[in-house]
């Protein structure tokens, strides 16, 4: 499609669409790192064997609480999921209603959606 500089009907702003990638890119590079470092934060807690007594379930319990607490401080996973949540509120405002027949800002927004749910998903594993 062209732009109206071209003749045709295509809306594009160019400024607009540097603040969009310019918004969601560092989101985006921080969701997929934070993705493989929980991923990598949760292999310990499912290879460990299971512990023999009562006391030691109990133990093992209380050291996963605080060690999954640690990671998800750590890893800012709450601070992240909101920032991603605005930005979901964001890309579906009437603000962007202009980028939404363009191909890369949905497959832009596929791919916030996918990420978030990626996080969502092990936080709410480590949560337990």
């Amino acid at each position: 499609q062209l732009t109206s500089d071209f003749g045709g009907t295509f809306e594009y702003d160019h400024q607009d669409w540097v603040r969009f990638r310019m918004q969601v890119e560092p989101f985006i590079c921080d969701v997929v790192g934070v993705s493989k470092r929980l991923v990598e934060a949760i292999a310990p807690f499912t290879q460990e064997e299971n512990p023999n007594t009562i006391q030691e379930a109990e133990e093992s319990l209380k050291i996963h609480k605080i060690q999954r607490r640690k990671t998800l401080e750590t890893l800012h996973v709450d601070e992240l999921a909101s920032e991603g949540e605005r930005i979901r509120v964001r890309l579906h405002s009437p603000a962007k209603e202009h980028f939404q027949n363009n191909p890369d800002f949905k497959a832009t927004v596929e791919t916030i959606e996918v990420l978030l749910n990626r996080v969502e998903n092990v936080r709410t594993r480590l949560d337990g």
